[in-house]
């Protein structure tokens, strides 16, 4: 291959993330999944702030890391890549009603950690709905 052919690869013909032929993603996609992501952080600290012992609080640790690390991986595939992952917004669904559920599961007794967990669950759920809503409503 020539040398003017390279160059005009290297600025013309590069690979991007985004190509003016992607399907277009509604913004609401993109911030609902980081909104996810933040509420699997809060989750995570709040075995720190409030507390929480026993099985629920590595139980609040893990499931805030995982809801936190799957979030920013669909937001980072909505915004970068314009590929908004369906499987990831239903399984951060499953999870959300899980941790709605989890107290009750695991028997806590104090009252705080479970408003914390029916919280934070419905707020995962209800994001990751909005998030399938405009996959499917919005986006072009």
């Amino acid at each position: 291959m020539d040398r003017s052919r390279m160059a005009s690869m290297g600025s013309s013909e590069s690979a991007t993330p985004t190509s003016p032929t992607a399907k277009s993603v509604a913004p609401i996609v993109v911030r609902t999944a980081g909104a996810t992501a933040v509420v699997g952080l809060l989750l995570l600290a709040s075995s720190i702030v409030v507390t929480i012992t026993g099985l629920l609080n590595l139980h609040n640790v893990l499931l805030g890391a995982v809801i936190a690390t799957l979030g920013s991986v669909n937001a980072l595939l909505s915004d970068t890549y314009q590929s908004p992952n369906i499987a990831l917004t239903l399984l951060l669904a499953l999870l959300g009603l899980w941790v709605i559920v989890s107290p009750f599961v695991l028997e806590n007794t104090r009252t705080l950690v479970t408003v914390i967990n029916v919280g934070g669950g419905l707020a995962v759920v209800l994001l990751a709905g909005t998030q399938l809503y405009g996959m499917f409503a919005l986006s072009e």
